[in-house]
């Protein structure tokens, strides 16, 4: 077999084709190729990507029909309305599968940009700062992908420092080579994180809701866990059946 060939006796842009052409044709071709085809990746995602989507359209089109029948004996010719759905849900999926088949056919993969926490970050930390970079890095793709130009390198995340609040009008901060420390770091935590927020009006908000939760003692939020639940019912009871100290 030649090496520009797949189990499938066919090129493998053919069988990526052929696993998302529309109806029973490409689940069966996808069935068998996820079967078959152990080493060709390229077949194997699009046989994957047209389950995925022969299934999803499976799953829709029997709950449409399931709420028709529902909808038809409570409340007569709404739920025929209803049953109507089924019409441009199959054409959105015989659209995309078209796109799919010429994806596969110019040796393409369908790639959706993924942010937050299901991207693959090599270790990165769960700060603000990743997100913010992985979405410009994300939308900088699509924008590139719609003018056909070619995409830019993998994602690397630029470490501008970190800082946290440890207590009231006090705060740590690591920027480079610099450390800082006590209430002048904290002010330059306001600051940074004033330039953040989007838009004036968010900004003066916040800076109002600061102001409120630093001069005074109170929280806005409060988050109130069954576990806290119980150990204060656990505590009321022990009160309640204590003996009074003589």
């Amino acid at each position: 077999m030649s090496d520009n060939q797949t189990k499938l006796g066919v090129a493998p842009n053919v069988g990526g084709l052929l696993c998302n052409v529309p109806c029973c044709i490409g689940f069966i071709v996808s069935i068998v190729a996820v079967v078959i085809e152990k080493d060709n990746k390229f077949v194997r995602f699009h046989a994957f990507q047209s389950l995925l989507l022969h299934g999803a359209g499976f799953v829709l089109g029997f709950a449409i029909q399931v709420l028709s029948i529902v909808v038809s004996m409570a409340m007569g010719a709404l739920g025929g309305l209803i049953g109507l759905l089924g019409m441009p849900l199959g054409v959105g999926f015989l659209i995309a599968q078209v796109f799919l088949m010429i994806k596969a056919n110019n040796n393409e993969e369908f790639k959706l940009p993924v942010i937050g926490d299901m991207a693959s970050l090599k270790g990165y930390p769960g700060v603000a700062q990743v997100a913010i970079q992985g979405a410009r890095y994300a939308a900088g793709q699509i924008r590139r992908r719609l003018g056909g130009e070619p995409e830019a390198g993998a994602f690397e995340y630029h470490d501008k420092g970190s800082m946290a609040t440890i207590s009231r009008f006090s705060a740590v901060a690591s920027i480079g080579r610099l450390r800082l420390s006590g209430f002048g770091a904290w002010l330059m935590w306001l600051a940074v994180h004033l330039v953040y927020i989007i838009g004036f009006k968010h900004r003066v908000t916040t800076l109002l809701h600061w102001a409120v939760s630093f001069l005074g003692r109170g929280r806005s939020e409060r988050t109130v866990t069954e576990q806290q639940v119980v150990a204060r019912n656990a505590l009321n009871q022990l009160e309640a059946d204590a003996a009074p100290l003589s």
